[in-house]
């Protein structure tokens, strides 16, 4: 019974690691496009990505890490960000 417990612990953990990969590599992809086209809607792209990566790793720190002040902190960040999207600052 714990061997099948940790086996879905450790699937979740390795899904919840590979979408942190993933949303890091997009991130960086669509600022590299940013600095290449000076296109400010891709901005607002990578602006709305790292919102979602902020979240992410909140979870990530919360269920896996157990790093309470770091969860917060990427919560608080991923709330100024998003309210930076919607009122254009």
């Amino acid at each position: 019974m714990v061997k099948k417990e940790n086996e879905k612990l450790q699937k979740y953990i390795d899904a919840s690691l590979l979408c942190q990969v993933i949303t890091t590599m997009s991130v960086l992809m669509f600022f590299i496009m940013y600095i290449i086209s000076g296109i400010t809607s891709m901005l607002k792209i990578t602006e709305a990505i790292l919102t979602l990566l902020m979240l992410i790793m909140a979870i990530n720190n919360h269920f896996i890490f157990k790093r309470k002040y770091f969860t917060f902190l990427y919560i608080v960040v991923a709330i100024c960000s998003c309210i930076f999207i919607f009122v254009n600052i």
